[in-house]
């Protein structure tokens, strides 16, 4: 086991990173955002995938895609996604 392992990440979701509040960043930088319903997120460090499992099911029009060094916590993530968040 990598010491990278033995502490995850806590599960927890991120206000600042939501698709909605980055396209209002976005268009008051000058940009031309996706629209927040149908964006490509990825999230690199990722962890378990809290947080972009928690806007996946807001948003399932969009696409959710997360990398993370931790082999531990994909796998956690991945058996979240299988018996459904909560």
């Amino acid at each position: 086991m990598r010491l990278y392992d033995e502490l995850p990440y806590p599960l927890l979701t991120h206000s600042s990173t939501h698709p909605d509040r980055l396209a209002v960043v976005g268009r008051l930088m000058g940009m031309k955002p996706a629209a927040p319903d149908r964006c490509h997120l990825l999230d690199l460090g990722c962890g378990a995938g809290a947080n972009i499992i928690a806007m996946a099911e807001l948003l399932p029009e969009s696409s959710f895609a997360g990398i993370d060094y931790s082999e531990s916590q994909i796998e956690t993530g991945k058996a979240i996604v299988a018996r459904g968040w909560g």
